[in-house]
């Protein structure tokens, strides 16, 4: 059985994902990360994306954004692996895709997951064991909420909840960081239904304005 159509409204909050076709790796140089950098921020503002954090990972991708009004998540998505994709193939000689089918979206509640997932997403490279802390991968958003690195395109609104300073919330974020490697917090455990990561509540209040709009 197939997966259920994908729920796609504006002003939604999506965690996606997207592996390298066959769990091959999608990136396999420095060079890649940037160009697909490079594209994430050139389509972040072309669309207006609210994007509140990403990780490249070797074989997959992690984004949370915001779905913005005129552009469907499966168009935003398409057209940023797609570029990618065609740039790819034409570097390494090869034909096929570079991305495994349907990438995977699941609907976060703002309130009650945004912040968690970020730090989900940030600690993705010391679970993996490449890193000992985030602060030391390049290749994603926590550095940026650090205030290490600084990417524009990136949403940190939610550092507003850990103080008024800049260096106060960066240290305070720092912290929350470190206490999600001690916990081994997985908010993943708390998914329904297989694309919600949110109250039953929200869930029904999603799908009504879904059906509604059909």
């Amino acid at each position: 059985m197939g997966r259920p159509p994908r729920i796609d409204i504006a002003g939604l909050i999506y965690h996606v994902t997207a592996r390298g076709n066959y769990r091959q790796n999608i990136f396999r140089s420095e060079a890649d990360k940037e160009h697909y950098i490079w594209l994430l921020a050139h389509y972040q503002q072309e669309y207006g994306v609210r994007l509140f954090a990403f990780v490249l990972m070797d074989n997959h991708v992690h984004l949370l954004l915001e779905r913005p009004q005129s552009t469907s998540l499966g168009e935003i998505v398409k057209t940023l692996h797609g570029r990618f994709s065609k740039q790819i193939n034409r570097e390494r000689r090869q034909v096929g895709h570079l991305f495994q089918g349907r990438f995977y979206s699941l609907i976060v509640e703002e309130d009650a997951y945004l912040l968690e997932l970020t730090r989900y997403i940030h600690l993705n490279p010391v679970r993996a064991g490449m890193v000992e802390s985030p602060d030391q991968y390049r290749w994603g958003s926590a550095r940026t909420y650090l205030g290490l690195d600084y990417y524009p395109f990136i949403d940190r609104t939610y550092l507003a909840l850990f103080g008024q300073r800049p260096q106060t919330r960066y240290e305070k974020y720092k912290a929350f960081l470190a206490e999600g490697m001690i916990q081994k917090t997985n908010p993943m455990q708390n998914i329904q239904e297989g694309r919600f990561l949110a109250s039953l509540e929200f869930i029904k209040q999603v799908k009504q304005a879904w059906e509604a709009s059909l």
